[in-house]
């Protein structure tokens, strides 16, 4: 089985793992049967962190929370 990776932070949850990985959607359905929980698709940003997916690549930026703080 491929590898999911969890990073919780207070009541968010994100999940990595390679796009159609059958662990990741095993997780997925187990979590969903036990609590109630909203998939809100692809991260787009996490912890004032923008989030950029493309294929073969993730960009992380902090730009708009630089912006805020100029």
């Amino acid at each position: 089985m491929d590898p999911v990776y969890l990073g919780v932070y207070v009541d968010d949850i994100i999940l990595i793992a390679k796009p159609d990985s059958k662990s990741l959607k095993k997780f997925q359905r187990d979590i969903k049967a036990r609590y109630e929980v909203e998939d809100s698709g692809l991260t787009r940003q996490i912890l004032g962190m923008m989030v950029q997916q493309n294929k073969g690549e993730i960009k992380i930026s902090m730009e708009g929370y630089i912006q805020k703080l100029m």
